[in-house]
């Protein structure tokens, strides 16, 4: 299940850019070694054991922590990027099921960009988090 949420630094960025959709996982917690990495969802903490999913609005409210943040799903990721950056990513399989690509494509006003394809990832998932992660960092 994990691999299908934004690991914890990419959530935080999209904290900070606005995210605070409802969430069924979210990171909470502290360790000396790993701060603010433990994943939790809504049946795991009695915290949030009468809610649906929680948002960061709600998690901030009852969390001492100010690094709590909830965990997107890729999925909720693209939509929220698509939604409010006007991007959005397809996804390939090249090379008989062998490599993962993608492409990124973003509208400001009547002017459509494309980005080159970017391509050679072993896994779908690898390629989606490489979209993220250079999204993440094109804002910056």
């Amino acid at each position: 299940m994990k691999n299908l949420l934004l690991e914890y630094k990419e959530s935080i960025e999209f904290k900070k850019l606005g995210f605070d959709e409802p969430c069924f996982a979210y990171f909470d917690e502290v360790n000396d070694l790993e701060p603010y990495k433990k994943f939790t969802t809504q049946f795991d903490n009695m915290v949030n054991s009468y809610l649906p999913s929680i948002n960061d609005s709600i998690l901030d409210g009852v969390s001492n922590i100010s690094e709590c943040c909830t965990a997107p799903t890729y999925e909720q990721a693209f939509q929220y990027i698509y939604k409010n950056f006007m991007t959005y990513s397809e996804f390939y399989i090249e090379d008989n099921l062998k490599t993962f690509g993608y492409m990124a494509t973003s509208f400001s006003g009547n002017v459509r960009k494309d980005s080159n394809l970017v391509t050679g990832f072993s896994t779908e998932l690898d390629a989606k988090k490489h979209f993220i992660k250079n999204f993440l960092n094109n804002l910056k």
